[in-house]
């Protein structure tokens, strides 16, 4: 069970500082100049009874990549980068750039699910006029089904963009996950409670379910009236993972870039300068321009 959550009206954002009007209902608050989120300050904690809080076991994950790399890997990321602007393109020789583990929660659970719907056959009919149009003969279906999950990690921390978190989770750092205390690096602590961070690992568990179910019924389409799950085994573990981060300022705007220090990921924002865009396309014209001032003459 979730309890109704409540928040400040208004909240200044952790990176860039601007002002945020938020209603009473949100969890999550995204800064719209630099894309920030920042979950709540609870009035009220979240429960979910679902779960036996506990203290989580420690993981981390060693730095891989060193300073030399990171800059290594945003000079190619910046570089492939069409219109980019210079600060962008100069980014990897910042003194901006450092090292911090960020923290994660990493959850496991079992998935007892319940599904009904219908499977759908497409096949084709044709008109008095001989034209062909596919039609979908639909027929009900339903099933139980039980799902393993045992890494699903969500941050644990608002002081990242959670979009490029999760491109930097596309190379499974749980692969290199350890027990043990972080090495010679700063460490943000967490500000999203445990409470809050099965609520999203339970979104992301229960899109893996309808695929699963939809693996299961088969068939040329499948829709679905209802898939009830039931979560049972719950376990939590606390997860650092170590993270090169650059700012820089563009357009009067903060912005951030991510490189993953166990796969050299890069992740950030692709803003484009206005003045590199106006030159390439006035550079063919005045050519052009040129060009037929030129043939008028000589005629």
């Amino acid at each position: 069970m979730v309890e109704p959550i409540f928040a400040p009206s208004v909240r200044p954002c952790t990176t860039c500082g601007a002002r945020l009007d938020s209603e009473a209902a949100l969890s999550v608050l995204a800064c719209p100049y630099c894309g920030t989120e920042q979950h709540m300050r609870l009035e009220r904690r979240v429960f979910d009874r679902d779960w036996e809080p506990q203290t989580p076991r420690e993981l981390v994950v060693p730095f891989a990549v060193d300073q030399s790399e990171a800059r290594r890997a945003l000079r190619e990321w910046a570089r492939g980068r069409r219109f980019a602007p210079r600060r962008l393109r100069r980014l990897h020789r910042s003194e901006s750039l450092t090292s911090v583990y960020l923290p994660h929660w990493v959850w496991e659970a079992e998935a007892h699910s319940r599904y009904t719907g219908e499977r759908g056959r497409h096949h084709v009919v044709e008109d008095g006029r001989g034209n062909r149009f596919r039609r979908t003969r639909w027929h009900p279906v339903e099933g139980v089904m039980t799902c393993e999950f045992d890494d699903v990690v969500v941050p644990a921390t608002t002081r990242a963009p959670r979009l490029l978190l999760a491109e930097l989770m596309r190379d499974r750092p749980m692969e290199s996950a350890r027990p043990g205390p972080p090495d010679g690096h700063r460490v943000v602590r967490f500000d999203v409670d445990p409470e809050a961070g099965l609520a999203e690992a339970k979104l992301q568990m229960d899109e893996l379910v309808v695929c699963e179910a939809r693996d299961r019924v088969g068939g040329d389409a499948q829709r679905f009236h209802a898939v009830d799950t039931v979560y049972a085994g719950i376990g939590c573990r606390s997860l650092l993972l170590p993270v090169w981060t650059a700012s820089y300022v563009f357009a009067g705007r903060p912005r951030q870039v991510l490189v993953s220090g166990w796969a050299g990921r890069v992740a950030g924002a692709r803003p484009r300068s206005p003045w590199k865009i106006g030159a390439a396309f006035a550079l063919p014209v005045a050519v052009t321009a040129v060009a037929l001032i030129f043939l008028v003459m000589s005629v």
